[in-house]
């Protein structure tokens, strides 16, 4: 079976929904909640070497946040990661960990669709692409939007 490529993505802002950083890592893991978890622990890692102190954490994959908070558990690859997640934590910060739904973080989600084209690349985002500025800003006054679900009579 072919390994699919991926990329994790972060998108820094302030509490006013000011760019502050982005980036991505190419990364082979093909499940969404272990990319998640893999973005919260490069962005807690960065925020920390930056001297970020106060920081809100907003993630689209519940079973990430839940790793992380113990509350469930996850295969032996990925405990390495939640470990130094948990280790990062315990550090002298403020850090909220949230779930959010993937219809209210549509700035991470345009993060994705952008960086399609940087591939396999590492990259530090300072200047925040231009289609992912309307969706911060979007996410910023708290714009959602629809979530459709299909019901199917049996």
């Amino acid at each position: 079976m072919d390994k699919l490529a991926a990329e994790e993505f972060c998108v820094i802002t302030d509490n006013n929904g000011e760019w502050k950083r982005g980036f991505m890592i190419p990364t082979s893991s093909r499940n969404a909640a272990e990319t998640e978890l893999l973005a919260i622990f490069h962005g807690l890692e960065w925020a920390w070497k930056r001297g970020l102190r106060r920081l809100e954490v907003q993630c689209d994959s519940e079973d990430a946040i839940n790793w992380i908070r113990g509350v469930t558990t996850t295969n032996d690859p990925m405990l390495n990661y939640v470990d130094k997640c948990k280790r990062l934590l315990t550090k002298q910060w403020d850090v909220r960990l949230l779930h959010v739904l993937r219809e209210k973080n549509m700035a991470a989600d345009a993060m994705t669709k952008e960086a399609r084209a940087y591939m396999g690349t590492f990259g530090d985002i300072q200047i925040p692409p231009t289609s992912v500025v309307h969706r911060i800003e979007e996410d910023c006054i708290g714009r959602t939007w629809q979530r459709w679900s299909i019901e199917r009579n049996s």
